[in-house]
């Protein structure tokens, strides 16, 4: 477990520390008094790891998504450290695949999300998680 760190160039260099090593990252945590990340050895594998501001609207979002999905980023969370709210993006440095990303509004219901997750895991999705921004629910 390494130190939890209160800004983001610093979380996103030990992000990078680790990756090279061939560790990632799993969660901050705490274990007694101490506040830590924790990260978990992945063999044969290393990462590259940057943080991008956490835009606060679809539009901007789904800019970012493709940007770094062009370069084969994939997003992690939106996380914060300090008092910046950053999206993290983790690459394999082993590969160069490009990344396509989807944003949609998030159903109403439980039914509904299914649905919805079902229809993008057919065509090759995969659910990431549900994000509130300042114009909507998305997934």
């Amino acid at each position: 477990m390494s130190v939890k760190l209160a800004d983001t160039q610093a979380f996103v260099a030990q992000l990078n520390v680790q990756g090279a090593r061939g560790y990632r990252f799993v969660t901050s945590m705490v274990v007694g008094k101490e506040v830590g990340n924790f990260y978990a050895r992945d063999e044969g594998s290393t990462s590259e790891w940057k943080a991008e501001a956490a835009p606060t609207n679809s539009t901007a979002l789904r800019q970012q998504l493709e940007a770094q999905g062009a370069l084969g980023y994939r997003y992690v969370s939106t996380y914060r450290v300090g008092s910046s709210v950053s999206n993290l993006y983790v690459k394999d440095a082993g590969k160069t695949a490009m990344l396509l990303y989807t944003l949609e509004k998030e159903a109403s219901n439980s039914v509904g999300i299914l649905a919805q997750a079902n229809g993008k895991g057919s065509g090759g999705y995969m659910m990431r998680n549900t994000l509130a921004l300042n114009d909507g629910t998305f997934t």
